[in-house]
Order: structure tokens, then sequence, then C-alpha cells
């Protein structure tokens, strides 16, 4: 009868620890939510400004495809599509420009649909390829955009963003 009753205290203290740890954890992980969720917001890219852009009067059969990749939410096709542009067109604005954009897109590493942190060499390649945009420019509206994309995805690379280093380490 005491063994009885000593397992069964045993069982009912091993289910309380187990409420607790599993208590701790809930909010452990409602408070790195929260105080990443703010950066991580600022990070994430307001695509409303990308359906707005000039669009190129006369693309390459792999523009188009890249920038249609790009819309539909492919974007390592429509980087494959935007890469063979560029070895066609390394010039090329809006090749640079979606390539950057498809690459900030990616760049988020999730579990369960919640952006945890971005990947801080794909956000590199993107600010490449928003500098090189920016570079090939053929107006001001088209430098403010690179500008405007560059500037949030160096919010990514900051650490309370999830980004592995600070952006002033990554010049």
């Amino acid at each position: 009868m005491n063994r009885q009753r000593s397992s069964s205290l045993y069982n009912r203290k091993l289910a309380a620890l187990a409420v607790i740890l599993l208590a701790l954890a809930v909010v452990f992980w409602m408070v790195m939510r929260y105080s990443r969720s703010h950066m991580i917001r600022l990070a994430e890219l307001e695509f409303v400004r990308v359906q707005n852009l000039q669009q190129p009067s006369s693309p390459s059969p792999s523009l188009e495809h890249g920038i249609q990749a790009f819309h539909d939410g492919n974007y390592s096709s429509a980087l494959i599509s935007l890469g063979q542009h560029l070895q066609e067109h390394p010039d090329s604005y809006f090749g640079s420009f979606y390539s950057g954009l498809a690459r900030i897109k990616s760049a988020p590493l999730q579990i369960l649909g919640v952006t945890l942190a971005f990947d801080p060499e794909a956000v590199r390649l993107a600010l490449r390829d928003m500098q090189n945009a920016r570079k090939t420019a053929a107006n001001p509206r088209q430098t403010a955009n690179c500008l405007w994309f560059a500037a949030r995805s160096h919010l990514m690379l900051w650490p309370a963003a999830g980004g592995a280093q600070s952006v002033a380490g990554n010049s």
C-alpha cells in the first residue's frame, strides 16, 4: 500500500513538473516571439510597393519569366531565370532589382509560419543586387526603390531581427 501511495505521489510530482516545464516553455516562446516580432515586422518588406513598379518595356524571355515567377511566389525559379538574364545583360536594372527582391523574399527562416530569423547570406546577396540595380537605375524613382529595399534589408541583418551579425560587421 505504501509502495502504491509513493508511486502515485511520484507520478503526480512528475506530472506537475511536466506542466510547469510546459508553462515555462510557452512563456519563453511568447517572450522571444514578442521581442523579435517588432523588428521582424520592420524588416519584412512591404511588397505592395512592388506592384506599383515600372515594368521593363521590352524584356528578354528570361527576365519576363523571372519577373512572372517572382510575382507568382516561386522565388527559386525567379532567381534561376534572373541569373540567366544577368549573365547575358549584366547591367540590367530590372534583372538586378528583381533578383534582389527574390533573395529578400526567400531570406526569412520560418518554423510553423513564424519568422524567427533571416538568412544573412541571402540578405547580403540581395544587398549586392540592390547596389548593382542602383548603379544602373535610369531615373530617381528607380534609385529610390533600390534604396528603400536595401534599407529594409539592412534591418534583417540586425541581431534583434535574428540576423547573424550586425550591419556594421557586414561592411
